[in-house]
């Protein structure tokens, strides 16, 4: 909300914002910080959604369990910031069923951290006062819960651990019946465990059913063991332009830390002023692909394009179109996650240089990885 809005205000759009709230109930938090920021918008920096989740979790649950239930909202929002629970499929409407595409150990670490998190929220009960349960299980509990019970569902069924993943089933139903019965009904039939109307087919995602008993069984697609991957805040260096600043966004991206966007440009496009972020990685002679990984915003120039240079040399542009639609965009909605990528040829085996141009305003880069090229024909994106 923060990195769009505030992009926003800088190219113009200073004096009114008109948010399309479809379902409000469980938007809180992000409504009240939109609200904010419009009224004030010089009030908060970069670091905005850690800021925050202090601030409200201290306003509401108090000083002494404000920063503990902080913690657990900004993990809730890194977690389902790689997949949402309600894009839990990884197939499009009118499409085959087909498994998700996450490496076998990514989901394990996924499910892992989902457990984890469902622990420190259940630890949290017995230290509430009475007057705050209602709260805390309608703004954290509920959330967290439903999000760690989807995943548990949707991965563990497609494992074919099917009492795994019908227990955790029953466990969202019973989530909802005392949804339904919080603060007397007063929230009833505001949520539900699977889509609730018949609206916006084109989009939603089928009701969740148990795999058939070999769904699970399909190898998931995944880079090889040698391939590297550093989170966009990792760099060594960065060199901003006239007109043009690079900045880290707290908390935005998958990688918990934060991700990298132009943030202040005068420039129609950055890649005029020669800002670049520079990387060091040791990598092996050879074909090396590089592949940049950007958050599925929509850039002023409508394409998202990065420079990538070796070593000093000259970069070369690469990008993907921004339209609304298709089903590159549509993926790459689900899945927080749009791909450029560059083939470049290493000479000598060692620690090598890499620079990245951002060349459009309104880019984010979440994350650079290094593949060892392979014979096959590679695409721009996944």
């Amino acid at each position: 909300v923060w990195e769009e809005m505030s992009r926003a205000y800088a190219h113009g759009a200073d004096r009114m914002w008109i948010a399309n709230v479809g379902d409000l109930k469980p938007a809180e938090i992000g409504t009240e910080f939109f609200l904010r920021l419009a009224w004030n918008v010089d009030a908060w920096g970069a670091d905005a959604q850690p800021v925050f989740l202090q601030e409200w979790a201290q306003r509401e649950f108090g000083a002494a369990l404000g920063p503990e239930i902080a913690g657990i909202m900004g993990e809730y929002y890194r977690l389902n910031f790689r997949r949402r629970p309600e894009h839990l499929q990884w197939w499009l409407p009118k499409e085959a069923r087909k498994p998700n595409d996450l490496p076998s150990g990514e989901v394990d670490v996924r499910l892992a951290d989902f457990a984890a998190l469902r622990l420190r929220v259940e630890g949290l009960r017995a230290a509430l006062p009475s007057a705050a349960a209602d709260a805390f299980f309608e703004l954290v509990e509920y959330p967290v819960l439903v999000s760690a019970l989807s995943n548990e569902r949707f991965f563990e069924g497609e494992r074919g651990r099917a009492d795994v993943a019908l227990a955790a089933d029953a466990a969202l139903e019973r989530l909802n019946v005392r949804w339904n019965r919080l603060a007397g009904g007063k929230w009833r039939g505001m949520m539900s465990a699977e889509p609730a109307d018949a609206q916006w087919q084109s989009m939603r995602i089928a009701k969740w059913t148990l795999p058939a008993s070999d769904a699970g069984r399909v190898p998931a697609a995944g880079v090889s063991g040698a391939s590297m991957r550093f989170a966009a805040d990792a760099f060594l260096r960065r060199a901003d332009g006239e007109g043009v600043a690079w900045g880290r966004v707290q908390g935005l991206g998958k990688t918990g830390g934060a991700a990298v966007a132009i943030l202040r440009s005068d420039a129609a496009h950055a890649a005029e002023a020669n800002a670049r972020l520079e990387y060091e990685a040791d990598l092996p002679a050879g074909e090396v692909e590089v592949r940049i990984h950007m958050l599925p915003t929509f850039p002023a120039a409508g394409q998202m394009r990065v420079g990538v240079a070796m070593d000093g040399q000259q970069p070369q542009f690469v990008g993907v179109e921004a339209p609304d639609g298709g089903a590159a965009w549509t993926q790459g909605v689900l899945n927080n996650d749009r791909v450029a990528s560059v083939k470049l040829h290493i000479a000598a085996a060692g620690r090598h240089t890499i620079s990245v141009c951002g060349a459009d305003v309104g880019l984010v880069i979440d994350s650079l990885e290094f593949v060892p090229a392979r014979n096959d024909a590679h695409g721009p994106e996944r």
